[in-house]
């Protein structure tokens, strides 16, 4: 396999696969693509709801996060659960559980994205 990689021309890139979340159940899945431009991409149960939508960010100095950028980093936390403490809600507390992406950009920023059931 090595032979073969230094055989390919000056340039050539591979794409990376994308990143994927789900939710703690399953229903829930995102796609994030994270080479150039960070796409991503929502189903629910099969049913594609977002379609290759681009998080990017446009700051003040003319640059624009996400957008000729690469990951750095990936993290995944699964199950994570946190205690909300909501005195005007309906509930004084509840228990809000999730899986997580976290991704670290070659910029020196980052993204994360959660789902919960």
């Amino acid at each position: 396999m090595l032979f073969l990689l230094g055989m390919l021309p000056a340039g050539t890139a591979f794409a990376a696969a994308p990143a994927t979340l789900r939710s703690p159940d399953g229903r829930i899945r995102v796609e994030v693509e994270t080479e150039g431009r960070l796409r991503y991409t929502v189903s629910l149960d099969g049913a594609v709801l977002l379609s290759q939508s681009e998080a990017a960010l446009e700051l003040s100095d003319g640059r624009t996060i996400g957008r000729n950028d690469r990951a750095r980093r990936i993290r995944r936390r699964e199950n994570v659960c946190e205690r909300i403490e909501a005195p005007l809600y309906r509930q004084a507390a509840f228990d809000f559980t999730y899986n997580e992406l976290e991704i670290s950009l070659a910029s020196g920023f980052g993204i994360t994205f959660r789902a919960t059931n």
